[in-house]
């Protein structure tokens, strides 16, 4: 039996998720323990997803049949800023996970990166703002504010490498359940 235990933010409470037999239970405390046979689950998707404050976090969603989607990243919310890095463990149970699905839900997709929708609405956002930092950096060049345009490609140099970092891992695409993809695993 392989377990994760993980708490994803503020407003969720502490959820153990455990390989048993032939099913995932997950339990959260508070609630009632459900068990999700892993022959109903129809997508497993890893993908990178930095914030603000976690510049290293990784996500996973499980969707089965008539079921809410369960969602766990690679680390455990402690307090405001402060989070444990549970990356062996989150890495070590998706493994595990991977191999099992392999073997009792053949239908399974296994997706890495996000969406194809999200990925283009990020494509396009990136590109627009690419424009209206080029538009500003000539106004300002323009108007003798050199000092702004300065200050534009110091933010722009601090900010840019995520989101590239975050367009190269999240491009959708599917896998095989013994080749995970390194860039949608922490390490």
């Amino acid at each position: 039996m392989k377990s994760y235990s993980t708490r994803n933010d503020v407003l969720s409470k502490p959820t153990t998720l455990t390989l048993v037999a032939d099913a995932l239970r997950v339990e959260v405390e508070g609630s009632a323990t459900r068990t999700i046979p892993l022959s109903t689950v129809e997508e497993l998707r890893l993908s990178f997803a930095p914030t603000g404050a976690e510049h290293a976090r990784f996500r996973a969603s499980l969707r089965a049949a008539r079921e809410r989607e369960i969602v766990f990243f690679n680390r455990r919310y402690r307090g405001l800023y402060d989070f444990e890095d549970t990356s062996a463990e989150y890495v070590a149970f998706l493994r595990e996970l991977h191999l099992e699905l392999a073997a009792r839900a053949p239908a399974c997709r296994f997706v890495a990166g996000c969406g194809g929708l999200r990925y283009l609405v990020n494509v396009l956002a990136l590109a627009i703002a690419a424009l209206a930092v080029l538009g500003a950096v000539v106004y300002f060049l323009i108007v003798g504010l050199v000092w702004l345009v300065l200050l534009k490609l110091v933010l722009i140099a601090f900010a840019l490498p995520t989101a590239l970092r975050w367009l190269a891992r999240n491009k959708p695409r599917g896998y095989a359940p013994r080749a995970i993809p390194s860039d949608v695993l922490p390490g």
